[in-house]
């Protein structure tokens, strides 16, 4: 299942963004604009003030790759190499960061 083929999952817009921006052979610094405005679900009923990640950041980042990426193991492996060491060490930052008051 993908999010944009489900209009009403939360990550669906930020699917369909990602989806276009990957497309158009972007940078990993767009992807992190769009990753970045993603409504953190452990942050909205103020369950633990200690956040550091925002999961349903990352299953859209991982699920739009993969989707993009299954047309073969080549097309996948070319997308993970380029977008998410980049990506992943910047989500990591910016969310410390972040949750750090910085």
């Amino acid at each position: 299942m993908m999010y944009s083929d489900i209009p009403d999952l939360p990550g669906t817009t930020y699917s369909h963004q990602l989806t276009a921006l990957i497309k158009s052979k972007c940078t990993p610094e767009e992807v992190l604009v769009v990753l970045r405005d993603v409504p953190n679900p452990l942050t909205e009923d103020d369950m633990d003030s200690e956040v550091t990640y925002n999961p349903l950041a990352i299953d859209v980042f991982v699920q739009t790759l993969l989707h993009l990426g299954a047309k073969s193991f080549s097309h996948s492996f070319a997308a993970v190499a380029k977008y998410v060491s980049g990506v992943s060490d910047s989500i990591i930052s910016y969310t410390q960061a972040e949750y750090q008051g910085v």
